[in-house]
C-alpha cells in the first residue's frame, strides 16, 4: 500500500509489520508542514463537543512544538507522516462526533457570552 501525497514528492510506505512506515529520501517543505499544521487545526475546531475539540487542538499544537527544532530530514519525514495519518484520524472522529453531537456545556456558553462582552 502506497500514499500519495497531493505534490506526490513523498510517499509513505508500510513496512511488512505494517505498524512502521518508511519514507523516500525526498525533503518536506515547510510549507507544506505548515500546510498540514493548520489542516489538523482547522479538523480539530470542527469537534461538536468542547472537550474533544479542545484536546485535538492542544495536541497538535504540543505535537508539532515539541518538534520545530527538528533538522534530521528523515526524522522529518517520518513525523509529517505520522501528522498525515494523525490528520485521517481526526477528519474521521470529527465527522462521528458531529453526528452524535450532545447539549453544550456550560463553559461553552460562558465562552460565548464573554466574547460577546
Amino acid at each position: 500500500m502506497v500514499r500519495h501525497r497531493s505534490d506526490k514528492s513523498q510517499l509513505c510506505i508500510p513496512s511488512p509489520p505494517h505498524t512502521q512506515y518508511t519514507m523516500s529520501a525526498a525533503p518536506v517543505s515547510r510549507t507544506y508542514v505548515l500546510h498540514l499544521y493548520r489542516t489538523m487545526l482547522r479538523n480539530a475546531g470542527r469537534f461538536s463537543s468542547y472537550n474533544f475539540r479542545d484536546y485535538a487542538a492542544r495536541r497538535t499544537r504540543d505535537g508539532f512544538r515539541a518538534h520545530a527544532g527538528e533538522t534530521n530530514p528523515e526524522r522529518v519525514a517520518e513525523l509529517v507522516c505520522k501528522a498525515e495519518k494523525d490528520l485521517k484520524v481526526l477528519e474521521r472522529q470529527s465527522f462521528v462526533n458531529s453526528m452524535y453531537a450532545g447539549e453544550k456545556l456550560v463553559v461553552e456558553d460562558m465562552k460565548r457570552k464573554s466574547l460577546a462582552n
